[in-house]
């Protein structure tokens, strides 16, 4: 097993102890010495959601009647209290249906009808529930209690088809169920929402919401008859109504509470085949006649719900004549509905009642009249499971123990907390736990409950070697040990490349089971598994899981859990995934030991960092971009907030593996992965959630991602490529001619997606550099047009919800396509509609070269909180302050950015030039920004060596043409100025076509450091 830290015995002896009087401890030693218990964690079983009582039918009432407050706060304890009492962490409450207040009713919150079904209900609260509601307060207040399960034995009367509350009758509406009143059904979930609101009110959440008791059987009290097919029918009723209430997450339904164990498994078969089963939180069923008979084949975890001895006289006793009543009886009633059933929730009947009938149908006798009560055995059973196996705890293998003539039975746990609970019943018993060389206790305690002691303490004592010894009779020895090839054997070399998250929520999933959507997807290439289940039930997503784990085994892919260390434990995984406001990771690393694969979720450099000094096997980073899988997501980081991460670890000198999450899929997959890499460190993988589980087809989405993954995106030219060795000034601007050159004889296509004012310029502005223009606004257009060897021109000169949803789509096709992308956020910090325009740009893909004035530039790189005065640039910074600003837009977003001015700022992240050419006309003519974009557009088209070339190739032609614009003679301002720079940038290119290049003497380009 991965556990080599210490592991804390909590129970070494539970029930155990049958004789009046205890042989000789030292006589059985050597008889029974040679009994051995091994333990084996790596096989698992239920999950247990815990142990319990009802409260039903007023016997609440007993508690919250007891005059004497110390009294009643002994009751509390006994039933409640871990260390003095049973421990119980189950609560059932009876829903009432009758108006009737009388003792043996249970009064009802719509005790009148309504009209209809459609009516609206006159709901009565009185805020006692015949006690039920003060008791659960006290449990969950002071006791920590956290499971509630409010369980109706009938609908109102006037809902049903015999008119009243008793003797049976069916739910109007349900199949073979009609009533001249109409369907109730809606109306029946409506009431039991309208009770589950009423303790939420009160402080107290009801956890597990039950429809129906005992179905199979008509009464004279408060019941209700339905077959399982009728129960689907209204379990489809009520889950969506729940969940229309906010409260699906809260509230699991659990059913049917049938009267016999056959009878409820039929009912499961029923309801599994009306597609109802997956929407139950617990499987319910009573006996009275035997014991819970072996497994039912349910998929959610199953409670013995109710269960006593109707019929024996009043007993106190432990052990006497082996009667029904005792408590070593229960004891043996337990272990076998826990180990041969597998029951995952064990409620006796009644936690109190009152003396008569004087049978063993509860725990504790209670008589209001003298302010007594007296305790039976039977709690101290029951003590001793509940208190030491604790909600959350997995059954793990245990086996021998019963050798030489004993009668042991054993049962072994591992609660979340890592103490491991073994549970002995038998005539009488001693322990010795022995640890091997990968698990050794650290401390032990013994209980025992026979004729003479509670649940009491008994000395055990722990050797230098980790061997426990007891002194209750028999000596037995308890092994913790390993199985080859159980999950628990060392860590797994972890591919991270493609990493699925699973949805199973019904937009994302449909009606396509989970476990064979994953299982496509590991045909495609998926490398690692994250179960992820928010709001499912624990036993549910423990049957899941398991189903899931065996499928990743198949493939030789790892399974992690999302936040729930006690599902990875309970089925063996191979480790988890933990959220910032999860189980701290030093706790998940004691729990799971140090060959787990353990994730933690970061959204910052601190959290990052924290995580790899804690040992992380690897950080989920994100929100990348926008997501509706979460709903409580911090804010969007980007793949800036990436890199930074990356770059942070790398410096620290941690080689921690990484993933991003967040809205990544096939369209954005590669940018993600080019813009997020830091320098030293690139991503290992990417997670993904719809974009496979969604998919019509996994097999072929995971494929695709995959192939993604591993190769390098179409647009990626690198930005230092083939002339990265170009790195003075000079030698820039030796390059522009070529790149001048090169656009003339292509002509290559110009898509401008700009406002209508400068629509007109910017066309002849790309007619004139050797461009093909298009002004095209429409976003699907760029689907077609991004195919014709062309760049996007992305113009934000107006803004508005429709044109935002056009440049998305056009951007996102020419990502697809590799084709460059200009981006110009025009007046960028104007407004706050433009500020979020950026940033949904700048998100929605990946963009070649970003263009703008100082203002617009220190809104996209997210500094400046200034209202921008337009398309105005505000002049704040000095030169190197624009200089260190491009430089590190640049490097973040891995293109390259420039900033206009008086002197133009240029750098792709690594090499920064400043150009001061230009004329002031440029300034008084609307649209020669957005046009500069335009001739940018035709330059980077042909996909240069040296795309920081490119640009400022670009710059020059537009720039000079200006200035030799401005010095013809016929020019006397910025209306005769406007044809003759068109005519200018016509002419350069022509003599650069031809190798006159003397224009380019008038370049000013200079590096800047």
């Amino acid at each position: 097993m991965r556990v080599t830290r210490t592991v804390l015995a909590a129970v070494a002896a539970a029930a155990v102890s049958g004789a009046t009087a205890a042989p000789d401890a030292t006589a059985l030693e050597t008889r029974q010495g040679a009994n051995t218990i091994t333990v084996d964690l790596s096989k698992t079983h239920q999950r247990m959601d815990g142990f319990g009582f009802s409260l039903a039918f007023q016997r609440a009432n007993l508690i919250t009647n007891m005059s004497d407050k110390t009294k009643q706060r002994e009751l509390l304890d006994l039933l409640l209290n871990r260390t003095t009492g049973a421990g119980f962490s189950i609560i059932r409450n009876g829903i009432g249906s009758t108006p009737n207040s009388n003792s043996d009713y249970m009064n009802t919150i719509a005790p009148t009808d309504p009209g209809g079904p459609k009516a609206e209900p006159k709901y009565q609260w009185d805020g006692k529930d015949s006690g039920q509601l003060w008791v659960s307060q006290q449990a969950v207040n002071s006791y920590g209690v956290k499971t509630i399960y409010a369980n109706a034995w009938s609908a109102p009367g006037y809902m049903k088809t015999n008119g009243r509350d008793t003797n049976g009758g069916n739910l109007c509406g349900v199949s073979g169920a009609s009533c001249s009143s109409g369907d109730w059904k809606q109306a029946y979930a409506n009431y039991l929402v309208a009770y589950v609101k009423f303790y939420a009110a009160a402080g107290v959440n009801i956890t597990h919401l039950g429809f129906l008791n005992e179905p199979d059987y008509s009464t004279s009290y408060a019941s209700m008859q339905s077959s399982g097919n009728q129960a689907a029918e209204f379990i489809k009723v009520l889950h969506p109504t729940l969940e229309a209430a906010g409260l699906g997450g809260q509230v699991g339904i659990a059913c049917c509470d049938s009267m016999g164990w056959s009878n409820q498994a039929g009912m499961v078969g029923q309801m599994r085949s009306a597609g109802a089963e997956g929407m139950l939180k617990a499987v319910t069923s009573h006996t009275y006649t035997g014991g819970a008979a072996g497994a039912m084949n349910a998929r959610p975890p199953v409670w013995m719900s109710e269960q006593c001895d109707l019929n024996g006289q009043w007993s106190t006793a432990w052990y006497g004549n082996g009667g029904a009543g005792e408590g070593l009886t229960w004891a043996n009633n337990i272990y076998s509905a826990v180990v041969n059933s597998n029951v995952s929730g064990y409620l006796y009947w009644e936690g109190v009642q009152w003396p008569n009938p004087n049978t063993n149908e509860k725990l504790i006798r209670v008589d209001n009249s003298t302010n007594s009560y007296e305790v039976a055995k039977r709690l101290w059973a029951f003590a001793n499971w509940s208190r030491y196996v604790r909600p959350g705890a997995v059954r793990v293998g245990a086996s021998g123990g019963g050798g030489g003539g004993g009668v042991l039975r054993t049962a072994a746990f591992r609660n979340e907390d890592g103490t491991i609970a073994l549970e002995r019943v038998g005539a009488s018993v001693s322990v010795k736990l022995s640890g091997t060389t990968t698990v050794k206790a650290s401390a032990v305690q013994a209980f025992v409950s026979d004729n003479t002691r509670n649940c009491a303490s008994t000395p055990a004592t722990l050797a230098d070697d980790g061997t426990i010894s007891g002194s209750v009779s028999v000596v037995t020895k308890v092994e913790l040990h390993e199985t080859p090839g159980s999950f628990m054997m060392g860590r797994p070399k972890v591919d991270y490349s493609l990493y699925l998250v699973t949805d199973s929520t019904r937009a994302i999933l449909g009606d396509r089971p989970l476990v064979d959507v994953v299982e496509e997807a590991l045909k495609g290439g998926v490398t690692i598994v994250q179960l992820r289940e928010k709001t499912g039930d624990t036993g549910h997503l423990v049957s899941v899981a398991r189903e899931l784990l065996e499928v990743t085994q198949k493939y030789s892919v790892p399974l992690l859990i999302n936040d729930r260390v006690d599902v990875a434990l309970a089925v063996g995984c191979d480790g988890v995934h933990i959220g910032q406001d999860d189980m701290d990771l030093a706790t998940a690393r004691k729990l799971l030991g140090p060959d787990a694969t353990i994730g933690v979720t970061v959204s910052t450099v601190e959290e990052a960092l924290k995580a790899c000094e804690g040992g992380a096997d690897y950080l989920g980073i994100g929100t990348v971009y926008a997501t509706p899988t979460k709903t409580n997501t911090k804010e969007i980081i980007g793949a800036a907030g990436v890199r930074d991460i990356l770059a942070s670890i790398a410096d620290a000198g941690y080689s921690t593996q990484t993933v991003c999450i967040g809205g990544i899929n096939e369209s954005n997959l590669q940018r993600i992965f080019f813009q997020c890499a830091a320098e030293k460190k690139p991503l290992d993988g990417v997670a993904v959630v719809s974009a496979v589980m969604a998919a019509q087809d996994p097999e072929a989405a995971a494929r695709k991602l995959l192939g993604l993954v591993r190769s390098h995106p179409p647009f990626q030219a690198d930005i230092r490529g083939q002339g990265s060795d170009v790195v003075d000034a000079q030698s820039v601007v030796a390059l522009a001619p070529s790149v001048i050159q090169r656009v003339h004889s292509t002509t290559p296509l110009s898509h401008n997606m700009t406002n209508i004012v400068v629509q007109n310029f910017a066309a002849n502005v790309a007619l004139a550099v050797g461009a093909s223009p298009i002004m095209a606004g429409y976003g699907e257009e760029a689907a077609d047009l991004c195919k014709l060897g062309g760049a996007l021109v992305i113009n934000m000169g107006s803004v508005d919800p429709a044109g935002l949803v056009n440049y998305m789509k056009a951007l996102k096709a020419y990502n697809e396509a590799g084709r460059p992308v200009v981006f110009d956020p025009v007046g960028a910090g104007a407004t706050t509609l433009r500020r979020q325009a950026v940033k949904t740009v700048l998100s929605s893909g990946y963009l070649d070269v970003i263009k703008g004035n100082e203002g617009e530039i220190k809104t996209v790189f997210g500094s400046s909180q200034e209202q921008q005065r337009g398309v105005d640039s505000s002049n704040t910074l000095d030169p190197s302050q624009k200089a260190k600003l491009v430089r590190e837009l640049a490097a973040r977003e891995k293109n390259v950015v420039v900033m206009t001015g008086k002197t133009d700022f240029v750098s792709d992240g690594v090499r920064t030039f400043a150009i001061d050419n230009g004329h002031e006309y440029l300034g008084l003519v609307t649209g020669t920004g957005c046009t500069l974009g335009t001739t940018i557009s035709a330059a980077i088209a042909s996909r240069s060596s040296d795309r920081l070339s490119s640009v400022i190739a670009a710059i020059l032609h537009f720039e000079i043409a200006a200035e030799l614009a401005a010095a013809r003679p016929e020019v006397r301002g910025p209306g005769t100025f406007v044809p003759a720079f068109l005519d200018e940038l016509f002419c350069i290119r022509q003599a650069t076509a031809n190798n006159d290049l003397a224009w380019l003497a008038r370049a000013k380009v200079s590096s800047v450091e």
